[in-house]
């Protein structure tokens, strides 16, 4: 077993736009991804990850596949919050209970997940207006 660290491989490339790292025993990110702020797509899917830590850094990032890890619930999941560009997420093939609900409390900026549309409303949440107008 390895974890994909920056310690143990050359730094990845600043440029990296996307990567597919599925089915690599791949245990953690550590800083692998430390320099790669363009990146829009990682697929990391059949691997041994616990966590998302290492990716909150990420401000490009759109497309997160994380199929079939050991990611559990909250704490798993909870950096994605800093990915403000995040739309897509899969994380099925992962021990978490309800998914849908944790995806849009931890992430509510993802508007699919594995696959399907989250839309408002969905889950009895209402619909929020960013800007109101005025009485």
């Amino acid at each position: 077993m390895c974890a994909f660290s920056y310690a143990a491989q050359e730094p990845l490339p600043a440029a990296l736009v996307r990567v597919d790292a599925s089915y690599n025993r791949v245990e953690a990110f550590g800083d692998a991804f430390a320099r790669c702020r363009g990146l829009e797509s990682l697929r990391v899917a059949h691997n041994l990850l616990q966590s998302c830590e290492g990716l909150e850094h990420l401000p490009r990032l759109e497309h997160l596949d994380l199929r079939d890890n050991h990611i559990r619930g909250e704490l798993g999941l909870r950096l994605l919050c800093f990915n403000r560009g995040l739309r897509s997420l899969w994380v099925e093939g992962n021990p978490i209970d309800r998914p849908r609900a944790l995806v849009v409390g931890v992430a509510p900026q993802v508007l699919y997940l594995d696959g399907e549309h989250l839309a408002p409303g969905a889950l009895g949440v209402k619909e929020r207006k960013v800007f109101e107008s005025p009485p």
